[in-house]
């Protein structure tokens, strides 16, 4: 897990970035002003992550509070398929899907 400092109100606080576990519950007091966005962290993420579809990690302060998510998956892209990518001069190009 990695350690990382941040500011908040003039004071230095430590954060985590850690892995949303399948056998884990969210937080419950998580709110971002987004339904849909509340609703894919409570629930959506760790159907995700069962199908093997992406890996959510979390941002969790020193209060164990989380503050924030992000899904990341990993994916290839296919130039022979996609003319928009044509002519990079490979056949797959690996990628990570953010968000």
């Amino acid at each position: 897990m990695k350690r990382l400092k941040g500011v908040a109100s003039g004071q230095r606080q430590n954060h985590d970035i850690s892995l949303v576990r399948p056998d884990t519950k969210p937080d419950p007091d998580f709110e971002c002003r987004n339904p849909e966005f509340n609703d894919y962290y409570r629930v959506t993420c760790y159907s995700d992550m069962e199908a093997g579809l992406n890996r959510t990690w979390e941002y969790i302060d020193d209060k164990e509070d989380t503050l924030g998510y992000i899904p990341v998956a990993a994916a290839h892209l296919r130039p022979g398929r996609d003319p928009a990518l044509q002519g990079m001069g490979y056949d797959n190009i690996s990628a990570l899907i953010v968000g």
